[in-house]
């Protein structure tokens, strides 16, 4: 499975690790919620950086995000994701 990260802080440090980890699967893009010229977790991981996850969904071939963003926008990214079909893995619950 082909996952993208959004949020480049140590929950999406702590899920790209994870699934890493785990055979068949790879986090192979980053959306940062912390706009930066040089993404660590994108330089440490390999990761394609995107400016947001419209763009990152558009170029990608994904079968999952994984949301470690600011909470307030979950719900938004959360709806983004499904329409696109894809599996969704929040950092939250949702409430």
């Amino acid at each position: 499975m082909r996952f993208g990260v959004v949020g480049n802080n140590l929950y999406g440090q702590m899920f790209t690790r994870g699934v890493n980890a785990i055979k068949d699967c790879q986090v192979v893009a980053i959306c940062p919620d912390i706009e930066e010229d040089i993404d660590p977790m994108a330089v440490e991981y390999s990761l394609t950086k995107y400016k947001d996850l419209q763009s990152m969904l558009q170029s990608e071939a994904l079968d999952a995000v994984l949301l470690a963003s600011v909470t307030s926008h979950h719900t938004q990214q959360i709806i983004i994701a499904l329409d696109k079909g894809l599996h969704v893995i929040v950092d939250r619950p949702v409430t």
